[in-house]
């Protein structure tokens, strides 16, 4: 492999890149990756044959690798297998931890068992939305603060009047700037975000239905359709994920190493449970409200 990496923008953002990643990356290499990161935020790579040491060390050029509290930094999302995450449903529009104070930064997910070609991840971008709003909406938006509620249904939309009073919430603005290049994003999502903070339920809807309007719309999102081997890197706050059921596609495993501060586990350890249901159960069972501001 030579110095630099091949690659190719996708449509209508993102890049797919023909690289190697079963051996480790030069530092050139590596200073590489973190810039395509940073501008391009959707990273594909094809035909990949990686450990799960391998996944780490490429997450490892772009961040601190969470560790999961089984001791593992990996951990598998599976319609079928015995210790996977998430099960089949449908799961909506959303970024992973948006309820929490510290949302994770990036996920990775790469192909192990896939029907090649019948599943895919839908991707939306938080960044291309705020640019396509008109210039009112821009200047609205950035005064605005969204209340963020935990995903106790993962297909649908939640809202604070359907959870446990003692889910976990924050509240978020709701445009932020990436961290490293400042570019502004929409950070709302149909998902998790139940309101607009400080005006009418009314007033609320109809401004999250603008900016829905906006980050759904067919011309700012991209498909990953899966096939085995395929990896997948992502920035999980300046872009959003969903997918469809999987429940009649065969067996779809991936497996999936994230870049975060802190685990769910971390920051509300009344959340015990090993299992997505048995964490949504656990709203029911926790302590007083907290809501977070960031």
């Amino acid at each position: 492999m030579g110095s630099h990496m091949t690659w190719e923008p996708l449509h209508p953002f993102g890049c797919s890149i023909e690289a190697d990643l079963s051996s480790p990356l030069s530092s050139e290499q590596q200073s590489e990756l973190r810039f395509l990161f940073e501008r391009h935020l959707l990273l594909r790579f094809r035909g990949q044959q990686i450990s799960p040491d391998d996944q780490v060390r490429a997450m490892d050029y772009l961040g601190s690798v969470l560790r999961f509290n089984n001791g593992r930094d990996y951990e598998y999302v599976s319609n079928l297998r015995a210790d996977g995450k998430l099960g089949s449903d449908a799961i909506s529009w959303h970024c992973d931890m948006q309820f929490s104070p510290l949302p994770f930064e990036a996920l990775s997910l790469y192909a192990t068992v896939v029907p090649n070609g019948k599943t895919s991840t839908r991707f939306a971008s938080g960044a291309r939305a705020y640019e396509e709003l008109t210039e009112h909406q821009r200047e609205m938006a950035r005064g605005l603060e969204a209340l963020n509620v935990f995903a106790s249904e993962f297909a649908g939309r939640n809202r604070l009047t359907r959870l446990s009073p003692h889910a976990p919430s924050s509240i978020h603005p709701v445009v932020r700037n990436h961290i490293v290049t400042g570019v502004p994003y929409l950070f709302a999502s149909w998902q998790q975000t139940d309101s607009i903070v400080g005006v009418g339920e009314e007033e609320s809807d109809q401004i999250l239905d603008q900016l829905f309007t906006v980050l759904y719309h067919e011309d700012n999102i991209v498909e990953h359709r899966w096939s085995e081997g395929d990896l997948v890197i992502w920035d999980n706050q300046s872009l959003q994920h969903a997918r469809g059921d999987v429940a009649n596609v065969g067996e779809r495993t991936l497996r999936k190493v994230i870049i975060a501060q802190k685990s769910l586990m971390d920051m509300y350890p009344e959340f015990t449970g090993q299992s997505s249901d048995q964490m949504r159960q656990a709203t029911a069972r926790s302590g007083p409200l907290r809501t977070s501001r960031t």
